[in-house]
């Protein structure tokens, strides 16, 4: 049993592609972190992307990994491969700064 002091180091990348318009993003990742959950949100804030586990309760605005392990995204991020933040990621939240 983890105490509150030990934290999980998330460690791995998604991978971003040009989509089929302009603003679409296909994001991708073989991160075993999206393993264990199906559903997820994901909020940017211009400087930080933020994809969080949906637990049972799933929002209208979740995305689904789908089993060729990707998602599509209409954002303007940038295309190419970016990494987990390990200091600021969790089980439960990915964070992502670019």
């Amino acid at each position: 049993m983890k105490t509150k002091l030990e934290k999980t180091i998330v460690v791995g990348s998604i991978n971003v592609t040009a989509g089929r318009a302009q603003r679409y993003r296909q994001l991708y990742s073989n991160s075993k972190w999206f393993d264990d959950s199906e559903y997820f949100t994901v909020k940017e804030d211009g400087k930080c992307l933020k994809i969080r586990k949906c637990g049972l309760h799933i929002p209208r605005n979740a995305q689904k990994f789908t089993s060729s392990r990707h998602f599509m995204y209409v954002s303007e991020l940038p295309i190419g491969r970016l990494d987990f933040d390990p200091e600021d990621s969790s089980e439960d939240e990915l964070v992502i700064y670019y």
